[in-house]
């Protein structure tokens, strides 16, 4: 009987910890997330008769931010939309997306959780390549970490995920203007997929 008693004490306070830490249905968050990133690359210069005359060093950084607002429909389950805009200098090239998430938060305690986001949308890529103009769509599901300093603001924090795209662009031919496709699936994380975010929670 005691063993009863201490099973349902331990589980009426699990239940009200997650009642406290649980971000509830109505509540509406804004955020924002924002990543650098830069990567040096030495190669051979000029070759001539199998000697290289100089060290060419290249380096390409990469820059990207990405706004949006959600709306908690169940407690810890948001829906929303987001804009992503990313630029590199390498081919000088420019991605835009624009589509719709939803996310899952699991949190642990009263300020740290992790975030499982599922979003897609439409992308447009514009570069300095023959292959300029791209169009298409995306999909993707990011893990993350979230950090409440305090109760209304958190930080958040993502290294990648599972992605996939697939792209579109006319090129002409001797046969006129042809359309071409491509498509990329895997599974992307490292330090160059580093985003970090900052959400204001309204209602909370």
């Amino acid at each position: 009987m005691k063993l009863l008693f201490a099973t349902a004490a331990l589980l009426g306070l699990a239940q009200a910890g997650y009642a406290q830490t649980a971000i509830k249905a109505g509540t509406i968050q804004l955020g924002g997330g924002v990543g650098y990133s830069r990567t040096s690359q030495d190669r051979p210069g000029t070759i001539y008769n199998g000697n290289t005359s100089t060290k060419v060093t290249d380096t390409y950084s990469q820059f990207s931010i990405a706004p949006s607002v959600g709306f908690f429909v169940a407690d810890n389950l948001a829906v929303g939309i987001n804009a992503n805009y990313q630029s590199t200098n390498q081919n000088d090239a420019r991605y835009f997306q624009a589509g719709a998430f939803v996310q899952y938060y699991q949190m642990v305690s009263e300020q740290f959780g992790f975030t499982g986001t599922l979003g897609g949308g439409y992308q447009h890529v514009k570069s300095s390549s023959a292959y300029d103009g791209q169009n298409g769509f995306y999909a993707g599901l990011t893990p993350g970490l979230v950090f409440f300093p305090i109760p209304k603001l958190a930080i958040g924090a993502s290294i990648g995920g599972l992605n996939y795209s697939r792209l579109s662009y006319k090129a002409n031919g001797f046969n006129g203007s042809d359309t071409y496709s491509s498509s990329t699936f895997g599974a992307n994380f490292g330090l160059s997929q580093l985003l970090f975010s900052g959400t204001y929670y309204f209602g909370r």
